[in-house]
């Protein structure tokens, strides 16, 4: 049981008690060590307090909880704010929304040529010559697109569409076209198009103007059982016969029928084949939909490359990147992988980039800087070849705490601009059990930023079309989703946005600082005050800050109090805590700060936060430590001189500690458990043992 001590100049000492001569001194212990400051003093060279400042944020979103000062460059979240620039926190760009979509379609796929945008709703295309509304071409396709390429060929440009099963659609600002040719990708390359089908297929043309357009003549289409005809009593198709050409029928309301032709009827009929192995004699299309013939145009076939050596529905991309000759060639993405194209061998060939599989992997992968980009859930894999070897790294929004839980969802697709790479997160597929309504980040090559969150209704289907254009004197990106188009100006140079009169910002943002903990999450701080050093202020133009402690809260997020009122003059301002009426401070083990900023109807102005400044104070659980001098002259408590100092070096050298205490308390409060840390004295020689011995405790 505890040792008690009730007399006078005696303490007990690993259950061994003594005289001593003088009363016990005691002191803490438990203290930091005072700073060394050398050369010119800093924020945090004060002795009483310690200091963290936040007024980079270039590191990005991600990191939930701080090691010390590591990672006070980083954000947890940030919800449509600006971090690309060291001491400017402001609103990140203003969402604008497009008008003139249709209503109960989904785009497919975006992109434009000669200065027009044009979007692929369902079996819609829609235009857009203005870049903010859009209007129907009223040109209809039979499926809905699953990507879309801007390509040159002959010296014409061409905006195409793939259609999966029901072939590639492309048009030349004059005349929409089709492939038959299954095509779920394309890409361009060595003066071709390539087609690459679900079933890893590749196929190209290095041609695709008509060999023949007829418009105006006396034309009849039929279609019966078993058969699909075209006859054109002007016209000779007997050289159209071989399997090596395709056909393309229209109506006066933009209606299409197209396929393949092979043999038989007469050389003033044209037999159409849904396939390009002629077995079922078909077209692509539905004659139901379809009105007088106007034109139609005789198109070459397409010639079979390699063939991906995978199963189907592998194939999530294709995309031009170089080899380790640092030429350009054609790579396939997949579920399992990156394969590189063998033009002169027509094969597909695994690189060193092997990938577990994943339904996710690949799916809108980019060319940024000399490195290609290749998603993978949140994962996204650099490779980049370098001096005819390849490094892999990972660079997605996975890295340290990844997303918020309501945030997390695979990246369905990712586009490149001047500065950043864009990609979308979440609302892929019907029944993801993560986030289904879907957000957009950037990332600069040092951090992640968000700028929209919560695209969409959810239910699953959500996934989000972009795509960046230089049309109509705006550098924009764009994304669809649902029934609707948006889009933010992008900067066109990397530029404070502050340094930009026309820059326009979102209505509102919030930021949320990881927990900050010094590095001892298991030691209690005291926040003394925090210092807000903002500029760009007004009435409208304001920042609200609020703290969360402890790792409160059960959203992740944090349990937030607001800290005085909302902010809306320049210069410092200055939080006491836990107020300005009783500044006694706020212990905390961990903190966090919500910073919320917000705009009037003015929106190329912006508040901004230069820095974050919190003070406060680092003190340990208070342990003690006592120093007193044992009397050795005499035998005491029934132990010889030398049994007490042999007591002495026992506890001395215990590994263990020892209990000490000079006290006689019924509460156990004054009973420590102590280091014996130094013994030294007088004592006399030979074999006398008798002196003093100074000795000093110290609770630990």
């Amino acid at each position: 049981m505890p040792e008690r001590v009730e007399e006078l100049n005696e303490i007990s000492l690993n259950a061994v008690r003594y005289r001593i001569t003088h009363p016990v001194q005691s002191f803490v212990s438990s203290v930091y060590p005072p700073k060394l400051v050398i050369g010119d003093q800093g924020r945090d060279t004060q002795q009483r307090l310690s200091v963290v400042t936040w007024s980079d944020w270039r590191g990005g979103i991600g990191l939930d909880t701080m090691e010390g000062n590591v990672g006070v460059n980083r954000a947890w979240i940030a919800e449509t704010m600006n971090l690309r620039h060291a001491g400017h926190l402001v609103l990140g760009p203003l969402i604008s929304d497009m008008t003139g979509e249709p209503s109960g379609q989904t785009l497919g796929a975006i992109g434009s040529r000669a200065g027009t945008l044009y979007f692929a709703w369902g079996t819609d295309i829609y235009q857009s010559t203005n870049g903010t509304s859009m209007t129907d071409t009223n040109f209809n396709v039979p499926a809905a697109a699953t990507d879309a390429i801007t390509f040159r060929l002959s010296d014409t440009e061409y905006i195409g569409f793939c259609l999966n099963s029901s072939g590639f659609m492309y048009y030349n600002g004059t005349r929409w076209f089709v492939l038959p040719d299954p095509a779920q990708y394309a890409a361009a390359w060595n003066d071709r198009l390539y087609l690459i089908d679900n079933t890893g297929q590749l196929k190209y043309t290095s041609d695709v103007t008509s060999v023949d357009s007829e418009a105006g003549g006396a034309y009849t289409v039929t279609e019966t059982a078993g058969s699909a005809r075209l006859e054109d009593a002007s016209q000779d198709f007997s050289g159209y016969k071989a399997g090596s050409h395709v056909i393309v029928i229209r109506d006066g309301e933009n209606d299409m029928l197209y396929g393949y032709i092979g043999s038989g009827g007469t050389n003033t009929q044209a037999n159409i084949f849904n396939s390009a192995a002629l077995t079922t004699q078909n077209w692509i299309g539905t004659l139901a939909d379809f009105d007088t013939i106007s034109t139609y145009d005789v198109l070459l076939e397409t010639t079979a490359d390699a063939q991906l050596p995978l199963p189907d529905s592998h194939v999530s991309d294709l995309v031009v990147y170089v080899d380790a000759s640092n030429n350009p060639i054609l790579y396939a993405v997949t579920i399992v992988g990156l394969y590189g194209h063998d033009n002169a061998n027509t094969r597909f060939v695994a690189t060193a980039l092997g990938l577990p599989r994943h339904p996710d992997n690949g799916r809108g992968s980019v060319v940024f800087r000399e490195s290609l980009y290749i998603p993978s859930g949140l994962t996204i894999y650099k490779y980049q070849i370098n001096n005819s070897s390849a490094v892999v790294s990972s660079v997605g929004l996975d890295r340290d705490d990844g997303l918020h839980a309501t945030e997390v969802g695979p990246i369905t697709s990712l586009v490149a601009t001047q500065n950043e790479i864009i990609a979308t997160v979440g609302g892929s597929t019907a029944g993801d059990a993560d986030n289904a309504t879907p957000d957009i980040y950037s990332w600069d090559t040092l951090g992640w930023q968000n700028i929209t969150l919560g695209e969409g209704a959810g239910g699953g289907n959500d996934t989000i079309v972009m795509y960046v254009s230089d049309d109509n004197s705006a550098y924009r990106l764009y994304w669809g989703i649902e029934a609707s188009v948006r889009y933010i100006d992008l900067p066109r140079y990397h530029n404070n946005p502050k340094r930009i009169a026309s820059y326009t910002y979102a209505a509102s943002g919030r930021l949320f600082t990881p927990w900050f903990t010094a590095g001892q999450s298991e030691v209690s701080k005291l926040a003394v005050r925090l210092r807000a050093d903002a500029q760009d202020m007004t009435a409208n133009e304001t920042f609200t800050i609020a703290r969360a402690l402890d790792f409160s809260g059960t959203s992740g997020l944090g349990a937030f109090t607001n800290l005085g009122s909302t902010i809306t003059s320049n210069g410092v301002t200055t939080f006491d805590f836990p107020d300005s009426t009783t500044p006694t401070g706020t212990v905390f083990r961990a903190i966090r700060f919500r910073v919320t900023a917000a705009r009037g109807s003015t929106n190329t102005l912006s508040p901004d936060m230069l820095a974050l400044t919190l003070e406060y104070r680092k003190k340990l659980d208070v342990k003690y430590g006592h120093t007193f001098e044992v009397d050795l002259h005499e035998e005491y408590g029934g132990r010889s001189v030398n049994e007490l100092r042999a007591a002495l070096i026992a506890a001395l050298e215990s590994a263990t500690l020892v209990e000490f205490t000079f006290r006689s308390d019924d509460g156990n409060t004054r009973n420590y458990y102590v280091d014996v840390v130094a013994l030294g004295g007088l004592e006399y020689s030979g074999l006398d043992e008798r002196g003093t011995v100074q000795v000093t405790v110290i609770e630990v």
